[in-house]
C-alpha cells in the first residue's frame, strides 16, 4: 500500500489532459494537495468541475511552460495556497506526425520548446524551493520513442530522449538535497494524443505489445504516484517503462 500524502503539495504540467488528469486523481485518492497546470483554461475548468463532482479538490491554473513567467506564476499560486512544493509531475507535451524530411524549423522547436523547455522551466522554479526544504520528488514523463525512436517523430523522441538525460543529471546533482529525480517512459497510451489512430495502425502496434492492449492513462498515473511516495526513497535516477512489455531487456 502506498503512503499517505496528506499535506504534500504537487504540481502536475499538463495536468487537464488525459495522464496528467488521472494522475491528480491518484494523488488526491491520497490526500495530496494538487495544483493542476494547463495550457487549456476549458480543460481545467472542466477537470476541476468533475473533480468537485467526485468529492476532491484541486487547484487549477492555466500556463504556457515555454513562458518562464507563466511558469513562476504557476509555482507562486501552489506556493501562496499549499505553503510549498514537495512534488512535481511534467507531463505536458506534443507530437505531430511527421517525417524529418519533411519538417519545418518551426514543427521542431515548438516541439522541443515544449517537451524539453517545459520540463527545463517548471525544474529551474522549483529546484531552489525543495532544496530549501531538503525535500522534493520530480517525475519527468519521456516516452518510449526516446529509448526505441519513433517513425515521424524525430522532435518528439529527441526531447524525449533528452528529458531521461537531463533528469539523471539532476537526480545526481540534487540527491544531497534530498531530492529524487525519475521518469516515466510510456509506450502506446490511450489519450487524446492516441485516439486519431485508424484501425490499421492500432492494429500494427498492437502485434508488438505482448500484453496485446494499449495503456490506460490510470497504467502511468499509478507509476508516477508510486515515484513519488515513500515507497521509491531509493530510487532516484531511474526511467521506468511502462509499454505493455514491448521495451524488454535482454
Amino acid at each position: 500500500m502506498l503512503s499517505d500524502m496528506r499535506g504534500k503539495a504537487i504540481i502536475i504540467t499538463g495536468g487537464a489532459g488525459g495522464i496528467g488528469r488521472q494522475t491528480a486523481i491518484r494523488f488526491m485518492e491520497r490526500g495530496a494537495n494538487v495544483c493542476i497546470s494547463d495550457i487549456d483554461e476549458k480543460a481545467i475548468n472542466t477537470a476541476l468541475d468533475d473533480f468537485k463532482a467526485a468529492d476532491m479538490k484541486a487547484i487549477g491554473i492555466k500556463a504556457n511552460v515555454t513562458d518562464r513567467r507563466d511558469v513562476a506564476r504557476v509555482v507562486r499560486y501552489c506556493i501562496d495556497e499549499f505553503g510549498g512544493i514537495d512534488i512535481l509531475v511534467n507531463v505536458a507535451g506534443i507530437y505531430k506526425d511527421r517525417f524529418f524530411i519533411e519538417m519545418t524549423d518551426e514543427e521542431w522547436n515548438q516541439t522541443i520548446n515544449i517537451n524539453l523547455g517545459g520540463v527545463y522551466n517548471f525544474c529551474k522554479e522549483t529546484v531552489g524551493i525543495m532544496a530549501q526544504k531538503g525535500y522534493g520528488r520530480i517525475i519527468n514523463i519521456s516516452s518510449q520513442a526516446a529509448i526505441s525512436g519513433s517513425i515521424m517523430h524525430a522532435h518528439y523522441a529527441a526531447a524525449k530522449a533528452a528529458i531521461i538525460g537531463l533528469s539523471c543529471t539532476l537526480a545526481k546533482e540534487l540527491a544531497p538535497k534530498g531530492i529524487n529525480v525519475n521518469c516515466v517512459a510510456p509506450g502506446i497510451i490511450e489519450t487524446n494524443m492516441t485516439a486519431g489512430y485508424d484501425e490499421v495502425r492500432k492494429q500494427k502496434f498492437l502485434d508488438l505489445i505482448p500484453l496485446k492492449r494499449f495503456g490506460s492513462a490510470d497504467d502511468v498515473a499509478q507509476v508516477i504516484v508510486f515515484l513519488a511516495s515513500d515507497a521509491a526513497n531509493y530510487m532516484t535516477g531511474q526511467t521506468i517503462n511502462v509499454t505493455g512489455g514491448w521495451l524488454m531487456h535482454s
